[in-house]
């Protein structure tokens, strides 16, 4: 068996320069996603993706050659690399080792002859690389840890180069000799300017510095004088991008306007021609000079018609952290996935493609999602729960009902899990008895739980006729088709007592088409055992052989039943977990509370509803897990653990659950025992963050914060398969429902579909 990255759903808008235009074919494109891949794809169809995987960590920087098939990325991390790679072959180069902590700046000379590589603040170096025989032409330090926001290359001047750097408040200008490698700077006089730098373009003659900055304004720079010679307001927001197209200057704005700026235009002359959905922080010209690709902070990528101004979208990604996904029973058409940006999407396993979206500026965005047919059901760091609709198309869907605040403790506030059950309970279901365990379950469980549980009962059937004589009193609900008249006498088996047993039920089963369709699906064993034979017709000699209750209780069952559970209008549920430990159940069609748990001293940190829709399984930050019993609302057990349990995941087998803990270990439990069956110690690197269980329960899949997700043997515990897919700690992992694919999402902010194959 084998584990293989299909698809990747990520890019990282966060970054300026994320996305690019291939220079020398057209309709060819790169982006960074949020982890650690580069992807290339294709304007027409970004469905199909090529990898180019050679960092370890997130990726921080990338820049495209000018008229040359190179690109060069670095990331952050221990091994902050710079890589270089040929973009027809999608191959690595080059890798070059020189910096330490992170990449913050990459360009391309205008010539290509040379790349600008710049560390982070504490690295606080600035190379330069001769991209033919990869060596250092220049370097230098900078002599405080200042951040460099942005980088620019100018004209080549008497085969001297310059390039420009700017940090948060100063902007220098350095002088090279590729021939001698010096490297010679001076610092821009800013005057009564005080900026903060977003970006830098050089004038198509080299005599002008354009600064874009936070401040919403274009900064202009004399670079012979050396000096800020004035700034242009040009937008609403921050300047995410700045870009010299043959129409002249592009300013991208953090408004989403797009504006041509001339630097001895009026201030007041300068207008938005265009404007996209989000915060600009990437432009790119398409080789032949007709379409810009615009990439936003929001996730999004577009692509405009210069001529026409006709935008669309390329692709949609979630800028946040992922803290769910979740599949529906069933149904293999999509995944939804839950984020720390606001958002909650609904993408298609088909193409890939966002199906629909919904965002809330809930302060925290959301903690974890369950996918129904018809909903979305997300739980959120304000404490509620909110349900918005399933769409096509990429629509944007708005909230249908929110279940406010319902975990919203004093002490806590989130709701950290969220899970639907498996199906709708059976309303015929009599609310005072609880569900039995499902079959394969033993009829005893851990010392903590009550000696025996009901086993499942023979499906009865009703004897061919009742006595031909009743009590005088009958239940007001009797129909009017019983005979009028008694028997002298009663049969041997009818009790003698002139009404009928307290435990008789107050109506006939609703399977009776005669009969209302209130009535139990079973009679007591008190029940005579004929029919009178005026009984109509249409009646049915037996009930059907789903009924559940036998004409006499298990000797286990107690001489008196427990007080019913509040009644479940629609019969269909969802369950919650809360920062502050509690268990919440909830009826998904009237959306009133009708359960509660309080066991854990800590968060929720995951959920699972048996196949019998009656008992929920739960883990905890507080080093236990526990099974829950939602019809008495009280725990059935509990496991305690050597460390904070961050899943678990429950086997098709009903009786198996997989746990993951802080410690590195992955443990096997059975419901009948009190200790673990198997454990795998160091499963991960760090720590196991993530578990999933196939649908036939031969195999189940695990994350960590290693980053790497792996499949395990359920009968041996042995690893089968293993793959790298996101930069940072995998958040959750889940099978498809045909148990074809694996999904993980991570804290990095991408999803990677994984294809099992066998």
């Amino acid at each position: 068996m084998s584990l293989d990255l299909v698809h990747l759903k990520g890019y990282n808008g966060k970054m300026r320069g994320a996305v690019k235009a291939d220079p020398m074919k057209l309709g060819a494109l790169f982006y960074a996603t949020a982890g650690a891949s580069i992807i290339s794809g294709h304007e027409d169809n970004t469905v199909p993706q090529r990898m180019m995987q050679g960092h370890d960590d997130r990726v921080t920087a990338m820049a495209t050659a000018n008229r040359s098939c190179l690109l060069a990325s670095g990331q952050a991390g221990e091994r902050s690399d710079v890589v270089i790679w040929n973009t027809d072959s999608l191959s690595q180069l080059f890798r070059f080792q020189e910096h330490d902590d992170e990449i913050v700046q990459l360009a391309f000379s205008p010539d290509d002859a040379l790349l600008l590589t710049v560390g982070s603040e504490r690295d606080r170096k600035i190379c330069v690389l001769d991209t033919s025989t990869h060596k250092v032409v220049a370097r230098a330090a900078q002599e405080l840890p200042k951040r460099i926001t942005a980088v620019a290359w100018g004209p080549i001047k008497d085969r001297t180069y310059t390039f420009a750097t700017a940090s948060v408040d100063e902007i220098v200008i350095w002088i090279l000799d590729p021939h001698t490698g010096r490297l010679s700077k001076q610092q821009i006089t800013s005057g009564s300017v005080r900026r903060e730098y977003t970006s830098l373009m050089f004038s198509d003659d080299g005599a002008w510095l354009f600064a874009g900055t936070r401040s919403a304004d274009v900064v202009t720079v004399n670079v012979l004088r050396k000096a800020v010679q004035t700034a242009h307001p040009v937008c609403g927001s921050g300047v995410g991008a700045l870009l010299r197209t043959p129409k002249g200057y592009l300013v991208g704005g953090g408004d989403g306007a797009l504006i041509y700026f001339q630097p001895d235009a009026h201030w007041r002359d300068i207008t938005p021609f265009a404007s996209v959905p989000g915060a600009i922080s990437s432009l790119s010209m398409t080789a032949d000079g007709l379409g810009l690709i615009i990439g936003v902070v929001q996730g999004s990528v577009y692509r405009m018609d210069l001529a026409t101004l006709a935008l669309s979208t390329l692709f949609t990604a979630q800028a946040g952290g992922l803290t769910g996904v979740s599949c529906a029973a069933g149904d293999g058409s999509g995944v939804a996935t839950s984020s720390l940006d606001g958002s909650v999407c609904l993408w298609s396993l088909q193409d890939y493609s966002l199906m629909c979206r919904a965002f809330e500026t809930s302060e925290g965005g959301a903690l974890s999602v369950a996918l129904t047919p018809e909903l979305m059901l997300s739980g959120w760091a304000d404490g509620s729960v909110r349900a918005h609709p399933r769409a096509t198309g990429g629509a944007t869907v708005h909230v249908l009902w929110v279940l406010a605040g319902v975990h919203a403790l004093t002490h806590s506030c989130g709701v950290t899990s969220i899970k639907v059950a498996n199906s709708s309970l059976p309303p015929s279901l009599p609310p005072s008895l609880p569900p039995s365990l499902p079959p394969s379950l033993p009829p005893s469980l851990p010392p903590s739980l009550p000696p025996s549980l009901p086993p499942s009962l023979p499906p009865p059937s009703l004897p061919p006729s009742l006595p031909p004589s009743l009590p005088p009193s009958l239940p007001p609900s009797l129909p009017p088709s019983l005979p009028p008249s008694l028997p002298p006498s009663l049969p041997p088996s009818l009790p003698p007592s002139p009404s009928l047993p307290p435990s008789l039920p107050p109506s006939l089963p609703p399977s009776l088409p005669s009969l209302p369709p209130s009535l139990p699906p079973s009679l007591p064993p008190s029940l005579p055992p004929s029919l009178p034979p005026s009984l109509p017709p249409s009646l049915p000699p037996s009930l059907p052989p789903s009924l559940p209750l036998p004409p006499s209780l298990p000797p286990s069952l107690p001489p008196s039943l427990p007080p019913s559970p509040p009644p479940r209008t629609g019969a269909s549920f969802f369950a919650t977990g809360g920062r502050g430990g509690e268990v919440r159940v909830w009826d998904l069609h009237s959306r009133e509370m009708v359960g509660s748990v309080k066991l854990h001293r800590a968060a929720i940190t995951d959920l699972a509803v048996l196949d019998d829709d009656a008992h929920v399984v739960g883990s905890s930050d507080d080093h236990s897990w526990s099974v829950w019993d939602i019809h008495q609302e009280r725990a059935r057990a509990s496991w305690q653990g050597q460390s904070m349990v961050k899943g678990l995941a429950v086997s098709p087998d009903k009786v198996s659950v997989v746990t993951v803990s802080l410690d590195r270990r992955i443990q096997v439990w059975d419901l009948r025992q009190r200790e673990a069956t198997r454990t795998i110690t160091c499963a991960h690197a760090g720590e196991v963050s993530a578990i999933g269980f196939d649908s036939a329960g031969r195999t189940f899949a695990s994350g960590g914060a290693d980053q790497f997700v792996r499949v395990w043997s359920c009968a041996t515990g042995q690893l089968i398969c293993e793959t790298d897919a996101h930069a940072t700690a995998i958040a959750k992992v889940i099978y498809t429902p045909q148990d074809t694919h694996l999904i993980s999402v991570g804290v990095d902010g991408t999803m990677a579909v994984l294809a099992l194959t066998i």
